[in-house]
């Protein structure tokens, strides 16, 4: 168990662009909107510029011991953890000479080598920001999947970089006032779709896998740093040797991930978390690796996930732990806590209860997202594009002759028809927003296809506001719990290597995970099919209407909602669907009625 005492890592950065101090005020308001949220000493550095500070976690030790730094000029300050240090390092050494290797020192030495083009060079989960050594211009940028978040703010002359919303607000001058069309977007789809958008009108978003340079004039640049490699397909391997090679990348992305004492591991009866599990005991036997599963028996009677993450866990050789929700625990309105935005999730107090038992084990949480993504089928067009017609007739042959099926075309998953009216269905208004908001504030369309010649699905679901917005949710400020989600599978090394796999037979339902736990996970759970929580919203819903429903709003929001139509969405016969849409005027309102400390 942890330390009581354990911090939530973060950090601010303000540079005043025009070279002069940073004015006392800006100091305090900063000094203490990152204090408040820590329960250890914020450290502070400041130069004739700039100020910024830190807030120490345990999350990746040794890793910014040395933040915030100021180091061959560069000055500034961050929250990460970079991967594949030695590479970095050699590297770093052939172009600039020798020095310290320590995660941060890295990063700075980085920027010293290549500017802003540094961020492309790493490996990692990071936000930064840094100012140059001649004071001309600011550098921000955040890691490939975004799993830490990067916001930024001008006031006036004053450049301010932080990885919490509500800090950078408050600044003054910054500009706080409520963001309708964020309004909007979340109250319509349940998320921001516009990726660069927050709740406030001064506050931006840095996207995962970009850079923000800030100039000294004040001109803003955000460019890509990271895209989903499009390596060649690699023929010629037996069976054993890619499935030997990817446990090897795999096992890599996992022990850089876990440099602490203890880890904690969110496993399901599925397959992903399972061969995370296998991957950590592999690769990290060092590290006290404890599994932690959610089981809604108690509101659906046949829900035996627990069971079945419990025997992967046993096969694993993990300590095990099941959290039995109540039918009606965590429902909208139960309780009261501070975020710094409304939540992307319709059941915040759900994911709160998680997060705390989860940090209760380590501040590092393992999770097995998005093997869907990572694995899902190319086209059989893609599939003849980049593996050629001969490559292509005997994979499906052989594949066919094992299994007695054809593979997946992945054309229902193409972008096409099917999928442009999914997308359209999503983002549907609800009849309770009102039409002159709608009008004001058009939803932008889905995200633009995103060109790949092997794997535009898994291209085109990474850019889904969706995968934004999951990770913001789960950030520490947001689940009020030191514990930071990790996502090995993401990591850029595993994309690559599973991208340049022919695609049959190994994205044809999760070939390449079943081989992987083949022997050492029982046969029965591999051949297990994917299983939902079938009547889990209906449930959660009839809890809800058992407990009362609809308390009164806690703040206005008539500008934005027909309160009449939108209590008859939350009527007894409506959908469970439309019921969760519901609940996010609930939480909106929740949020809107928060104490200053909180508020916009």
């Amino acid at each position: 168990m942890r330390d009581d005492a354990a911090g939530v890592s973060g950090f601010a950065l303000c540079w005043h662009r025009e070279g002069a101090p940073v004015p006392p005020d800006v100091v305090r308001a900063l000094r203490v909107a990152t204090t408040v949220r820590s329960t250890r000493p914020v450290r502070e550095r400041a130069g004739e510029c700039w100020v910024a500070w830190h807030t120490p976690s345990d999350w990746a030790p040794g890793a910014e011991d040395a933040l915030p730094l100021e180091l061959l000029g560069w000055a500034g300050t961050g929250t990460l953890r970079l991967d594949d240090r030695r590479t970095l390092a050699d590297r770093l050494r052939d172009r600039i000479g020798p020095g310290n290797e320590d995660d941060a020192a890295l990063a700075w030495r980085s920027f010293s080598a290549w500017g802003e083009a540094a961020p492309s060079h790493w490996l990692g989960d990071y936000a930064v920001a840094a100012v140059s050594p001649t004071r001309d211009r600011l550098i921000a940028a955040r890691g490939s999947i975004g799993v830490l978040s990067c916001f930024h703010a001008m006031a006036g002359p004053l450049v301010i970089v932080g990885d919490d919303p509500q800090v950078l607000a408050a600044v003054p001058g910054v500009a706080t006032r409520l963001d309708d069309r964020a309004v909007v977007e979340y109250l319509a789809t349940g998320e921001l779709v516009t990726p660069t958008r927050t709740f406030r009108q001064g506050v931006s978003r840095l996207p995962a896998a970009h850079t923000l340079v800030v100039s000294r004039d004040g001109a803003l640049r955000v460019v890509r740093h990271w895209r989903l490699p499009e390596p060649a397909v690699a023929y010629g391997r037996s069976g054993q040797e890619v499935v030997e090679g990817f446990r090897d990348v795999l096992d890599h992305a996992v022990r850089d991930r876990l440099r602490g004492p203890n880890a904690a591991l969110l496993l399901s009866g599925g397959l992903d978390s399972p061969t995370l599990a296998l991957a950590a005991r592999r690769a990290a036997s060092h590290v006290q690796t404890q599994a932690l599963t959610v089981s809604w028996r108690g509101l659906l009677a046949d829900d035996d996930e627990a069971t079945w993450a419990a025997r992967a866990a046993a096969a694993a050789g993990l300590p095990h732990t099941v959290v039995e929700f109540a039918p009606d625990a965590g429902l909208p309105g139960a309780g009261e806590f501070s975020i710094p935005e409304p939540a992307p999730d319709a059941e915040p107090l759900v994911y709160r209860a998680v997060a705390s038992r989860l940090a209760a084990i380590a501040p590092v949480a393992l999770l097995g997202e998005d093997v869907d993504t990572l694995l899902a089928p190319a086209t059989v067009v893609e599939q003849l594009g980049s593996e050629g017609l001969v490559a292509t007739t005997r994979a499906w042959r052989a594949y066919r002759a094992a299994t007695g099926q054809l593979p997946s075309t992945g054309l229902r998953r193409g972008g096409g028809v099917f999928e442009r009216w999914r997308e359209w269905r999503a983002r549907r208004a609800p009849d309770w927003l009102r039409a002159e908001q709608i009008d004001q504030h058009p939803l932008p369309d889905g995200p633009p296809a995103r060109t790949h010649p092997s794997r535009s699905y898994a291209a085109r679901s990474l850019a889904q506001p969706t995968w934004e917005n999951v990770l913001w949710n789960d950030a520490p400020v947001m689940s009020g719990s030191p514990v930071v989600v990790l996502l090995p599978f993401m990591d850029p090394r595993v994309i690559r290597y599973c991208f340049a796999l022919p695609s049959v037979p190994w994205t044809q339902r999760k070939w390449l995970i079943r081989e992987a736990l083949r022997g050492a996970m029982p046969d029965d759970l591999l051949s297990r099919p994917k299983t939902p929580l079938r009547g889990y919203y209906e449930g959660r819903v009839r809890e809800w209407r058992r407990r009362g429903a609809a308390a009164p709003l806690p703040a206005p929001v008539d500008a934005w909602v027909d309160t009449v139509r939108w209590r008859a969405a939350l009527g007894a016969t409506a959908r469970a669907d439309d019921v969760f849409a519901a609940w996010r005027v609930l939480e909106l309102s929740r949020w809107l009625a928060q104490p200053p400390t909180g508020r916009l």
